[in-house]
Formats: structure tokens, C-alpha cells, sequence
């Protein structure tokens, strides 16, 4: 009895499959199944799960990408020039690489110089120049002139003292001689005064070591001396009152 009743739910379901196949066919188009999708295999009604899609993998991470520009260039950085071998700023290195092509060696020295410039330099450092101070008449090349013009005996040079611009040849007599401010001594013997030749001028009139002549002899006398002697000299006279010729005084 259990084994017909079996068989009778089978049955059953078998006959079922067709309607549930179509209305789950039905809700499949339309979106509605619950669950997983199913299709029907074969003409027996075994149903079997529809492959749901896979989900979208993630792409790894990437690395992050390095900034493409260059960082800025060092103001401070320098280059050597391969034609004239000067270190300039790396800044300026292909300006003065495009200048540098465009200049010749002087045949003089063989300096470097820009091509329209060569002229000026030949006449300027290597031609012969007269000396500008006056009463020299030497010559020079340009090199050379710097040199011979600070030691060139016809440079003016200033005077220490006064100011007065002398030729440097002059300038030893002009301070021990014509300098107004240069230091001089008392002409008298035994007077250590010193000063400028207007101070002397007017000490000389008062100083006691200037040379005065006796009224009574021929002699000289510092001035100091002079009173001691005139009251002591043999030749001293006086007047006569009687004869009004001079006499020797004892």
C-alpha cells in the first residue's frame, strides 16, 4: 500500500512538471524567479541551476604614477664650456655655447673674442698707446699700461700735508721744500721751536736765540745775552756834555 501511494506522488509530479516548467520559464524572462535560475535539460524535466554571472573582479592596485616633470634647474649650478673652457651658469650654457662658435683667438695673446669685436681688442691691449700724463712721452700696449701708468714718475699725485697735486717725481722736494704745511725749524742756533714756515715767520721776530748787534761794538749777541753784554762791553761810549764827542766808557 506505502509503494502505490509512492508511485502515485510520483506520478503526480511528473505530470505537474510541464505547468511548473512553463511558469518558471515565465518568471525567469521576467525577472521575478526567487532563488537560483533554472533550465530545463532534456525531455525528461530535469531541471538544473542557469549559471549566474561571474561578479567583475577588481583590477589590482597600480602604483602611483611619478609626476613626468623635471624638477627645477639648481640656480647655483655651473658648466664648463668646451670651446673656451669658461664656467658659466648651467642656465646660460646654450646661449653662450651658440656666442662662444662665433668667436676668434687674438693673435696676440689668444684670448677668446667675439669676431666683431677682435679689432677693438688687438687696439685696445696689444697696439702701442702714448702714456696720458704730460711730460712722460713713453709708450705703451694695452697690457702693459696699467703697470707703467701707477709707477710712472709724471703721475700726478697728491701731497699729503696741503693737498696740492704734484708729479709723483716732484713730490720728495715739494714736502721738504715749497710744501705751506710742512715742519721747519727755528733758523736760530739753540732754538728747538719748530712749526709751519708762517709760524716760524712770526716766532722769529720774538726769539730769544736771533742773532743782535751790539749798539757799543760789532759783535752779535742772542737776544737773550744781549742786555749782560751792552752793560759789560769795553767799547761802550757816552756822549761828552762838554765837547759833544763820544768817550770810552771804563
Amino acid at each position: 500500500m506505502a509503494l502505490n501511494q509512492l508511485d502515485a506522488a510520483r506520478l503526480r509530479l511528473i505530470k505537474s512538471l510541464p505547468e511548473k516548467t512553463a511558469q518558471l520559464a515565465q518568471e525567469v524572462a521576467a525577472g521575478t524567479a526567487p532563488g537560483a535560475f533554472y533550465r530545463v535539460v532534456g525531455g525528461d524535466g530535469r531541471q538544473q541551476p542557469t549559471p549566474q554571472p561571474a561578479a567583475p573582479v577588481p583590477a589590482p592596485a597600480q602604483p602611483p604614477v611619478a609626476p613626468t616633470s623635471s624638477p627645477p634647474p639648481d640656480p647655483e649650478a655651473r658648466e664648463r664650456c668646451p670651446t673656451c673652457g669658461e664656467d658659466v651658469p648651467a642656465a646660460n650654457i646654450t646661449m653662450h655655447k651658440v656666442a662662444c662658435r662665433r668667436r676668434r683667438p687674438c693673435p696676440h695673446c689668444d684670448e677668446q673674442v667675439p669676431a666683431s669685436d677682435l679689432e677693438a681688442h688687438v687696439a685696445a691691449r696689444h697696439r702701442p698707446q702714448p702714456c696720458p700724463h704730460d711730460g712722460c712721452g713713453e709708450s705703451f700696449t694695452g697690457d702693459r699700461m696699467p703697470d707703467h701708468v701707477a709707477a710712472c714718475e709724471h703721475a700726478p699725485v697728491p701731497c699729503s700735508a696741503c693737498e696740492a697735486t704734484v708729479p709723483r717725481a716732484k713730490l720728495p722736494w715739494h714736502t721738504a721744500k715749497e710744501c705751506p704745511e710742512r715742519v721747519v725749524k727755528c733758523p736760530h742756533n739753540g732754538c728747538r721751536v719748530d712749526g709751519t714756515p708762517r709760524a716760524i715767520e712770526k716766532h722769529e721776530a720774538s726769539c730769544h736765540f736771533r742773532l743782535q748787534a751790539c749798539r757799543y761794538c760789532d759783535t752779535r749777541h742772542p737776544l737773550f745775552e744781549l742786555p749782560a753784554h751792552e752793560d759789560q762791553c769795553g767799547s761802550k761810549t757816552q756822549l761828552c756834555p762838554q765837547c759833544q764827542a763820544r768817550v770810552t766808557v771804563a
